[in-house]
């Protein structure tokens, strides 16, 4: 195996793994009962978005590196973070935590501003490494305007 196909590889398992651990401590500290005196009369709101940023870029870089021409990438992340968060914050009170809308509206937020760029940073860096088209042809080719004429007689 070259140096140049392991690369890829290696990277790509380490953001698998990067992603598993960053969701499981994050699954496992929003499912602890909060501390008393713990963001008490604060608002958490930041925390929820900077913690989802960070989420949405892994499971964006991860995605890329798994299936770099997967078709419709961008949404199916973003889907799967939404569902993630989604999850996350319905099963908060189970566990003696309090479930909140506005918590979910920054998890979101945080997933959008994270996953957004880097779709665009992508997309350019795609549209780069692709040859230029020729020219297309602004006529019909002449055996096309002939097979049309053959149907008038």
């Amino acid at each position: 195996m070259t140096g140049n196909r392991r690369l890829p590889r290696i990277a790509t398992w380490l953001s698998w793994s990067a992603l598993i651990g960053y969701a499981a401590v994050l699954l496992t500290l929003t499912h602890l009962p909060k501390p008393p005196g713990v963001f008490e009369g604060q608002n958490d709101k930041t925390l929820h978005f900077m913690a989802y940023f960070v989420l949405g870029g892994l499971l964006y870089v991860t995605a890329a590196l798994s299936a770099p021409k997967l078709n419709y990438l961008t949404l199916g992340i973003l889907t799967l973070g939404i569902i993630f968060a989604a999850i996350d914050e319905s099963t908060q009170p189970l566990f003696g935590r309090h479930s909140d809308l506005l918590d979910f509206r920054s998890d979101v937020i945080g997933l959008v501003c994270a996953i957004g760029p880097l779709a665009i940073l992508r997309y350019v860096l795609t549209m780069r490494r692709r040859p230029k088209n020729e020219k297309q042809p602004t006529t019909l080719p002449e055996s096309a305007g002939q097979s049309i004429s053959n149907y008038d007689a």
